[in-house]
């Protein structure tokens, strides 16, 4: 960072492969403890939503979308659907038909997870030997806290 002009953040922020708003959501979860769930929702605003809804039936995508839903939130509702596809350990296709969601959106958002990852092992914020998991045990307040400092001004509050 010296003589480059940018602040430390910036610097970090350089770094990482996505967005400087993305970036400082997942060095904000790095800091509070809750990367995995930072590495889910930034994935899922770097890739397509895993939620499809056929014309002809999209009053059921839309009821099996709202067994997901947590607090109104289109990001955490995305956690919550990827994190009970990512635990199953068979009957996934079934699962994917019953709850309108795509398989390819999964493993693109899985595989972008992981590049992620291995950005902020790159740059320190990480340690060499972390696992990438699942986390339910993510405090919400918290997540949406980061999720608002990172995306902020991006951020609208629903009706």
């Amino acid at each position: 960072a010296a003589g480059s002009g940018l602040t430390a953040l910036g610097f970090h922020l350089a770094s990482l492969p996505v967005a400087p708003k993305i970036g400082k959501l997942l060095l904000y979860g790095s800091l509070f403890g809750c990367c995995d769930t930072a590495l889910t929702i930034a994935s899922t605003l770097s890739t397509r939503s895993p939620f499809v809804s056929p014309f002809d039936k999209r009053e059921e995508a839309d009821a099996a979308r709202k067994h997901f839903m947590i607090e109104s939130s289109d990001p955490l509702t995305i956690v919550n659907a990827f994190n009970s596809w990512k635990r199953l350990r068979t009957g996934k296709k079934q699962f994917l038909a019953k709850s309108f969601l795509s398989s390819v959106a999964l493993r693109q958002l899985d595989n972008m997870r992981r590049q992620l990852a291995d950005a902020l092992k790159g740059i320190g914020f990480l340690p060499k030997n972390y696992r990438l998991d699942i986390n339910d045990t993510d405090s919400i307040q918290l997540v949406k806290a980061i999720l608002c400092a990172g995306l902020y001004p991006n951020v609208i509050r629903a009706p």
